[in-house]
């Protein structure tokens, strides 16, 4: 009788971490990369919706509103630290591609946003502020980023 090979595959055990501020630490949300450049080295998106922002230091349950300076409401969430697994940013975990991997660990303090809007359009170059919600506390953060983009990004 023949015996089959009982060592486990190259990816067996493959598993994702993203190395973030746990929670707790530090003082306040934070957004980066601040400015965020699409064309940035380190940014592999190829599509529009292959591009994030990481907001981190973020209470465990809370709200995330995104706002133009005119004042309109580009996006929200509620974000749950518990349960958030970076699920909207494509480029850092695509379930449909990434056979081989669960979704990442993540400090639980942390979320991926993917810079589309909740009209479903791709976010435009210029300042942004952000608030932040404790859930739990009531107490509201805010900042701002900046997003820069060129004319040569593909959809």
């Amino acid at each position: 009788t023949r015996v089959s090979s009982l060592e486990s595959g190259i990816s067996q055990n493959k598993f994702r971490v993203v190395p973030l501020p746990a929670p707790g630490e530090g003082e306040g949300p934070i957004v980066f990369p601040n400015p965020y450049r699409v064309e940035a080295r380190w940014d592999r998106g190829a599509q529009v919706r292959d591009h994030y922002l990481w907001f981190a230091r973020l209470p465990e349950r809370c709200m995330l509103r995104i706002y133009t300076l005119a004042g309109d409401r580009v996006f929200e969430t509620r974000f749950d630290g518990t349960t958030y697994h970076g699920q909207n940013a494509r480029g850092l975990y695509n379930p449909l591609q990434d056979l081989d991997t669960g979704p990442p660990a993540l400090s639980g303090a942390s979320f991926a946003w993917n810079m589309i809007t909740t009209q479903g359009q791709a976010l435009a170059t210029g300042l942004y502020i952000f608030s932040v919600e404790d859930l739990d506390t009531g107490r509201i953060s805010r900042g701002k980023f900046l997003v820069v983009k060129s004319d040569r990004e593909g959809l």
